[in-house]
């Protein structure tokens, strides 16, 4: 069986071994044709498992568009990592049903879309995120000073963007894209004062809110797979029921109604 050894599954489930890394969570497949019976709550902890692979999947596909080819070779695992605590902990253990709080998946605050380019090292402030009446704001402090924003050498302009995704946990679906917002910086140009974005959520939602920084030499752009800042910011559920007054384009999840 596997347990937590404090952010991380250490441990066999299945056919799957789980083991930490370099502060990663590390997930291979096991060899051999050796049964291993499997208790309750080891099952309990399998089938939590494969939901967080799947959400995972889901949240992925949201941002893809935005996250493109760019993101570290463990993007992946550690990403259902992350989700395989925030559902384990919101679900009953005897009657494995769950319950969501509105903070229940904050432990994504501060997921690295690529860990080999953190966005803190280019980006030297916190966004604050506030959801009240389903308004969510996105507030960036002052980045007046040229030390709290830091451009590649070979980089002339950047385009920050605010993106949100939404997922209907209790129905099983999900925003086709995420919804954006964007924000050029021209590295010779005065540089804008505090900033907030403004987004208008439904009820009964989880509402994911990322920010990424694409760089640009003159319309050129330089974001690779070596270099692709971008971060989750926060991760909030919205209070009520998604209610069907909605314009959004929003597809199914198989197998992902909570």
């Amino acid at each position: 069986m596997a347990i937590f050894q404090g952010k991380f599954l250490t441990g066999v489930i299945g056919k799957l071994i789980f083991r930490e890394l370099k502060g990663k969570q590390i997930v291979s497949a096991k060899t051999g044709k050796k049964k291993i019976k499997q208790t309750l709550g080891t099952k309990g902890a399998s089938n939590t498992f494969g939901l967080a692979s799947r959400l995972g999947k889901n949240i992925r596909a949201i941002f893809q568009n935005l996250v493109n080819e760019n993101a570290d070779d463990e993007y992946v695992s550690r990403l259902t990592g992350e989700l395989n605590i925030s559902l384990t902990a919101s679900r009953d253990f005897e009657t494995r049903i769950f319950h969501f709080e509105k903070n229940s998946f904050n432990g994504l605050s501060g997921f690295e879309f690529n860990i080999n380019s953190p966005l803190k090292k280019i980006l030297n402030l916190k966004p604050k995120v506030n959801l009240e009446n389903g308004n969510l704001k996105v507030s960036l402090p002052s980045i007046l000073s040229p030390l709290k924003l830091l451009f590649p050498l070979n980089s002339t302009k950047c385009k920050l963007i605010v993106a949100v995704g939404l997922i209907r946990l209790k129905d099983g679906k999900r925003v086709l894209n995420a919804e954006k917002q964007t924000l050029l910086i021209e590295k010779e140009k005065p540089i804008p004062g505090a900033m907030d974005f403004l987004f208008k959520v439904p009820d009964g939602c989880l509402c994911i809110v990322s920010l990424f920084l694409d760089y640009f030499n003159d319309n050129i752009p330089i974001n690779s797979k070596k270099f692709n800042p971008a971060i989750i910011c926060d991760a909030v559920i919205s209070p009520g029921h998604f209610q069907n007054l909605d314009q959004r384009s929003w597809v199914d999840m198989p197998g992902l109604i909570f």
